[in-house]
């Protein structure tokens, strides 16, 4: 039995996400007691098991627990501020999105895990940004559920259900999902 079958988890999420991120990172992770979204770290209140920042460059909190951040390119190119349109602009075939663990010494921490979204010749701006964002809510939600349940990500936790069906496995059909 996993150890942490029991235990109820507190996400903060801080950076701007629309309705869609928070249903899909609530519904991925069932575990939790609470997830708190945040804009700003200065909101931030504290308690949480998992803080996940959304395209911050920096950290201003010394948190206590484990937290990671979620960069719109593939580090260690555009590590800085307004990386998508930078990435963009840039003229690269590849960009992508980066998740790596943050320390209070160096925020650049550990990569975790990095997913590449392909520009296109005719891949206008706003095309690759709602790629990246598709890319971030199907990856930050998987990410997160690993961490939390002291496993490793591996690239098939993409396609669990929240029932934990395999591949799509039940389609959202077994009285255990909720999707």
């Amino acid at each position: 039995m996993d150890k942490n079958f029991l235990k109820k988890f507190q996400i903060s999420v801080i950076g701007e996400v629309d309705e869609s991120f928070k249903k899909t990172l609530q519904n991925r992770l069932e575990n939790c007691s609470e997830i708190n979204f945040y804009r700003e770290q200065s909101e931030y209140a504290g308690g949480a098991d998992l803080i996940i920042l959304i395209h911050q460059s920096a950290i201003s909190l010394n948190p206590g627990c484990n937290v990671i951040n979620v960069h719109p390119s593939l580090l260690p190119s555009f590590a800085c501020d307004d990386a998508l349109s930078k990435s963009y602009l840039s003229g690269i075939k590849v960009g992508g999105i980066t998740v790596h663990k943050v320390d209070t010494i160096n925020f650049w921490g550990k990569i975790i895990t990095q997913y590449p979204v392909l520009i296109g010749l005719n891949t206008h701006y706003d095309e690759f940004e709602s790629e990246i964002l598709a890319v971030e809510k199907a990856v930050v939600p998987a990410v997160a559920d690993c961490i939390l349940n002291d496993r490793v990500f591996d690239y098939t936790d993409l396609f669990k259900n929240s029932c934990r069906c395999n591949f799509g496995g039940c389609s959202g059909n077994c009285s255990d999902c909720r999707h």
